[in-house]
């Protein structure tokens, strides 16, 4: 008689976190519970120093205050080459830098530097033990063969798969744990405090943040009430422009944005005469951005410190560069978009229709976009503050597959009995 064969033992995993009212990470436990006795419920306290309103400031790359980095130097062809090994496809997607650990090379240096500036490096509103910065690297178009993208794209087997933004920008999606919104079943959203922006290059297309969201624990969409507006924050790529928003709210990088062409004539390169030239050339010809996600009170799972840090620059502390933040916010053009033709500028809208996610989710968001007024910012990488006016200006939509049904939701619908309507949606894939 054969003996039986083991049974795969399964494994229990403990998730330990706390939200707070507006859905965010909150302390599990009170600085000083043990010793004084507090009441104070930790999931009620509220992070004051952080700015969650989107803003974008310019920053400078430097070593300290008297050695900037230019466009031109060397110091940022090595800080591109690092970007470009960090988002090689063999490399895991993000990388942790923990709030009160020390930099081993420039970008974890920049990490820390932009959780300091959004945190005031005060700990006293958020557990240090678990919290941290979340960075990682995008590049597009993403580089030939080693490219994050550009190996995802030759390995897939869609031979329809005609997703621009894969290429040229970044689909909407909402920043989250990833991993652990697996391991729950698909459903579940523990989003970051803040999500960043800074832009390595002035190239490509803008990033859009929209004030949607979804439920934590469903995966719902939120949509708002009749009494408030849909607002936006657009981002146009700016050599050292730092942008920031809401870690809850939906964003993407719409290729489309841009006049036809642009992006196209943006990443021709010069002609040279070696090899490493060209290389150099073609890191500064792309849209390349560093990524930072401000996580408080949690850390991500299966999110770990960069693996191969001998391979990247700044090992030692007088070569590694940082980023220093300008006092002063950048200035924003303030956009109403008032109803489904016409801004208060007078200027023709365009209604923009992008996936959420990959093509095949069958989920749509449709907008309004005063695209006159958006593409004058871009030659300077500028900022506007959109607000749409009108319910239909922002729509959420979904097609199933396997019927021709459809579901659309506003942004406001004209329901008093149920002015917070939310709308189930599948779950985007984070880029």
């Amino acid at each position: 008689m054969e003996d039986p064969q083991p049974q795969p033992q399964e494994e229990e995993i403990e998730i330990n976190f706390r939200l707070d009212p507006e859905g965010r990470t909150a302390r599990t436990t009170g600085r000083g519970d043990n010793t004084n006795n507090s009441t104070e419920d930790p999931a009620q306290k509220t992070t004051r120093g952080l700015c969650y309103e989107p803003t974008s400031v310019q920053t400078e790359l430097a070593f300290d205050s008297t050695a900037a980095v230019t466009v031109e130097s060397a110091t940022l062809d090595e800080l591109l080459l690092d970007c470009e090994i960090s988002d090689s496809g063999l490399m895991p997607r993000t990388f942790w830098v923990p709030a009160a650990g020390t930099a081993r090379c420039s970008l974890e240096q920049m990490a820390l530097d932009v959780f300091a500036h959004h945190t005031d490096g005060d700990d006293d509103d958020y557990d240090p033990d678990t919290s941290g910065a979340e960075w990682w690297v995008q590049i597009r178009p993403s580089p030939d063969k080693v490219g994050r993208y550009a190996m995802h794209a030759s390995s897939s087997q869609d031979d329809n798969d005609n997703d621009t933004d894969d290429k040229q920008g970044i689909s909407f999606h909402w920043d989250k744990d990833e991993d652990l919104r697996i391991l729950c079943g698909g459903n579940i959203y523990i989003h970051p405090h803040i999500s960043t922006v800074t832009y390595l290059t002035s190239l490509g297309a803008p990033t859009l943040a929209l004030n949607l969201r979804v439920n934590n624990l469903t995966g719902e969409w939120m949509v708002p009430s009749t009494s408030d507006n849909t607002k936006g924050y657009l981002s146009w790529p700016r050599f050292g422009k730092h942008l920031s928003f809401d870690g809850r709210f939906l964003h993407a990088a719409p290729s489309d944005l841009m006049e036809p062409g642009t992006f196209e004539t943006q990443c021709q390169i010069p002609e040279t005469t070696t090899t490493k030239s060209e290389k150099q050339q073609r890191r500064r010809h792309g849209r390349v951005t560093f990524l930072v996600n401000i996580w408080l009170n949690h850390k991500p799972f299966g999110v770990k410190p960069f693996p191969m840090i001998d391979k990247l620059s700044g090992l030692k502390p007088n070569d590694r560069v940082g980023l220093q933040f300008a006092s002063k916010n950048d200035p924003t053009t303030r956009v109403d978009v008032v109803d489904d033709n016409n801004n208060n500028d007078n200027n023709s809208n365009t209604r923009c229709q992008w996936p959420m996610g990959n093509c095949d989710s069958g989920e749509i968001i449709q907008v309004d976009m005063p695209l006159h007024l958006i593409r004058e910012q871009a030659s300077g990488g500028g900022s506007l503050a959109i607000t749409w006016k009108t319910p239909k200006g922002v729509q959420l939509s979904r097609t199933d597959t396997n019927t021709t049904a459809s579901q659309t939701t506003s942004t406001a619908e004209n329901n008093d009995d149920d002015d917070d309507k939310q709308q189930p949606a599948k779950q985007p894939r984070l880029e």
